[in-house]
């Protein structure tokens, strides 16, 4: 299949500008230290102006369509502009996850092959410090310091219809925190950010009249293209954990909210103070939980706490969102089965091949000759048009996770293991690199610990090999409760396991994912400090 011609991903969002030019289009609370600090708000008409402004801006400094631009700035209204009018030049922005370590953040930095940096004075003017912005060209939008010229923006320019350019064009480079190996930027190009908007407006179906709040950034794009209304959560987005749930629930009353999408975290955090203030959030029409699969104690007060939501559970990525979905109650009639975690029904969008794990394969025909029966364990594969074809820059890793197909798009390898059932829903046991051996029997730590945190007085656990050692970590409202025991003996693990209460570090992004690596990091200091396990 060839490329789709003639795109440009942001003339969706000039397109919505045009057609409700009055209408909210974006409102951003900044909140510090748990309190409300300013608030800006533009509707599609004036947002339009700013990205107009801003593109006139760029071509005045003689910024040129695929030069990659590094952002680095909070989450604001200006973030946005400066993005949506980077991909309507046809100009590359390149964004950093804040929730990586700073080992990896200088990885990406070093590996992205920025020219230019953009962003504002309190975060650029520290580029000194940082030998990788030292050949870039550097800007802030709100002033100049030593090392850093001030972006000249006319008060108004009209932004005309995005040119167009061929469908696989560089749109958008995202480099995410990933748990394991150096960060990778993932090519979203022109194609792929129309298709994920396609992709996600079928399987998340807006309303005109929906005002949406969301705790991922970048579906902000997606709902720019929507037209319609969001407002973000006033919390601070790299900290889902630590919203204040007061806070969050007295915005969406007085903005009338509708549609909510968010990390466990962040969920967790919600249900339990208005579990303890007896309150709903009434307002919500359609929540949507990603970025972690969810327990079964937060899934059935997520169905107290939002009575009139559809919640649907979503299985995706960067490089494939989404891939399939699950309603709650769904998710929750099958919650005591001990078979994995059920993730429903794969996406329309999508086509899954679950094959032998842990095996490389030279072309499709190997994958699918390597497809695993129903109700047959292996690695899932996704192919779709929305799915990234590469990783910019990164050949090795693009060859280990991609397999071209003979249809044009690329069959995108998860990491994670999972099995058909014969209903066809998609089942996860856990991530590959996680699992545990012994001679020739496998273990997989998502399996073991759903039955665990099933039990009361267990908030999460996390089973790890440390050395020849299996260790059961757990958070624990009173100490470790005699039931562990027992399921562990139940399931018939081939070695004892080792059981330690304690806090499980999370990832940095989502603060939902167990973070593994850390986690045996710890347990391993541990070990060597005679404070063992």
């Amino acid at each position: 299949m060839m490329e789709l011609q003639g795109i440009n991903f942001t003339r969706l969002i000039y397109d919505a500008c045009q057609r409700h030019p009055e209408r909210l289009a974006l409102a951003i609370t900044q909140v510090q230290e748990g309190e409300l600090r300013s608030q800006e708000h533009c509707s599609y008409k004036q947002l339009a102006e700013r990205i107009g402004s801003v593109v006139a801006g760029f071509q005045r400094l003689g910024l040129q369509s695929g030069d990659r631009v590094l952002v680095l700035m909070r989450v604001q209204i200006d973030l946005y502009v400066l993005v949506i009018a980077l991909m309507a030049l046809g100009a590359i922005p390149v964004l950093i996850d804040r929730g990586m370590s700073r080992k990896r953040m200088m990885s990406a930095l070093r590996s992205s092959k920025a020219q230019w940096l953009i962003g504002t004075l309190d975060i650029v003017r520290h580029w000194w410090k940082i030998p990788a912005l030292w050949s870039l060209r550097r800007f802030a939008i709100d002033g100049k310091t030593l090392g850093v010229g001030r972006m000249d923006v006319p008060v108004s320019a009209k932004w005309s219809i995005p040119k167009e350019f061929a469908g696989d064009a560089h749109g958008l480079i995202s480099f995410t925190s990933g748990s394991t190996g150096a960060p990778k930027g993932a090519d979203r190009t022109h194609s792929s950010l129309l298709a994920q908007h396609h992709a996600l407006r079928a399987h998340w179906p807006d309303v005109d009249e929906d005002r949406d709040s969301t705790c991922f950034p970048v579906m902000v794009l997606h709902q720019l293209c929507c037209g319609i209304s969001t407002i973000l959560p006033a919390m601070d987005l790299s900290r889902p954990a630590f919203c204040v749930p007061e806070l969050l629930y007295h915005q969406f009353e007085s903005e009338r909210i509708s549609r909510f999408s968010a990390a466990p975290a962040c969920l967790q955090t919600l249900v339990e103070w208005a579990s303890n203030q007896h309150v709903q959030f009434r307002s919500i029409r359609a929540l949507a939980i990603g970025g972690s699969t969810i327990s079964v104690r937060l899934a059935e007060k997520l169905l107290l706490v939002f009575p009139e939501a559809a919640i649907t559970c979503v299985y995706g990525s960067t490089e494939a969102e989404p891939i399939a979905s699950i309603a709650l109650a769904d998710f929750l009639e099958h919650a005591q089965e001990d078979r994995g975690y059920l993730l429903g029904y794969p996406a329309a969008c999508a086509e899954l091949c679950i094959s032998a794990a842990g095996a490389n394969f030279d072309d499709e025909q190997d994958l699918l000759n390597a497809r695993c029966p129903v109700g047959g364990e292996g690695e899932i594969w996704v192919k779709g048009p929305h799915v990234l074809k590469a990783y910019v820059d990164q050949p090795e890793a693009t060859r280990l996770s991609k397999i071209i197909s003979k249809d044009g798009h690329v069959w995108h390898r998860t990491g994670d293991v999972g099995f058909m059932d014969h209903h066809h829903r998609l089942w996860m046991v856990g991530r590959y690199r996680d699992r545990l051996q012994w001679q020739d029997q496998v273990v997989w730590p998502f399996v073991v610990e759903k039955q665990i945190d099933l039990l009361d007085g267990v908030r999460r656990s996390a089973l790890v090999a440390v050395g020849a050692d299996w260790v059961l970590a757990l958070e624990c409202q009173n100490g470790i409760p005699d039931s562990v025991r027992d399921v562990l003996i139940a399931m018939q693990l081939p070695v004892p396991v080792i059981l330690v209460a304690m806090t499980i570090p999370v990832d940095g992004r989502h603060q939902s994912k167990i973070d593994r690596e850390s986690l045996k990091q710890i347990l391993s200091k541990k070990r060597a400090g005679n404070d063992g396990p």
